[in-house]
């Protein structure tokens, strides 16, 4: 099964309860933490940590104890539970964590906001000729909304990263303005996400 867990980091910005939680997680977490610039980057990657601090506490461990590290490609990893496959992602100001207990799992969450050239270039690079030709037919305003759900079903699989049929699984009226899409085994059961408040 495949449990999903979301947040909205904002209430993180705040500098006592940013250092409050982030000393609670492991070094891992707070190195990387620390390492990003702006107060929102530092919030997103400490929300993240969080997100599995919520699932392992289910599970009677903590994520500073779980022996929480990033294998060679950078994949999120448990050394206390092995078996169990993490994804993260952040975007805005909101953080997303998928966990399977049965195979692998990829997780995208990406903030919908008006395309630039930018996404235009990336669709035509990234996207089927079917997508890209059913973007451009789409009207300007729901344009936004259908690029940002085809991306994150992208991602998502890029994280998922296996040669077993997949499904996916899209969140993408859990926080308006936001498009969130999970990756995993056909049979893998979803679970409904839980939104975490920190």
């Amino acid at each position: 099964m495949v449990s999903v867990i979301a947040a909205d980091v904002t209430p993180l910005l705040d500098e006592s309860a940013f250092a409050e939680r982030l000393r609670a997680l492991s070094q891992v977490r707070q190195l990387r933490a620390g390492r990003y610039r702006f107060p929102k980057d530092r919030a997103l990657s400490l929300g993240v940590g969080l997100l599995c601090d919520v699932y392992l506490s289910r599970l009677g461990l903590r994520e500073r104890t779980s022996g929480f590290t990033y294998d060679a490609k950078g994949a999120p990893r448990f050394a206390a539970l092995p078996r169990i496959r993490v994804s993260l992602s952040h975007s805005g100001s909101v953080a997303a964590a998928a966990f399977c207990e049965s195979g692998k799992v990829g997780i995208d969450v990406e903030r919908v906001k008006p395309l630039t050239d930018a996404e235009f270039d990336i669709a035509a690079r990234c996207f089927t000729a079917e997508e890209a030709r059913a973007l451009l037919a789409r009207e300007a305003e729901r344009q936004s909304a259908m690029f940002f759900r085809l991306w994150t079903e992208k991602e998502s699989l890029f994280k998922y990263n296996s040669e077993t049929a997949a499904r996916f699984f899209g969140f993408h009226k859990l926080f308006p303005g936001y498009a969130m899409t999970v990756c995993a085994a056909k049979e893998s059961i979803v679970a409904e996400p839980d939104i975490a408040l920190f």
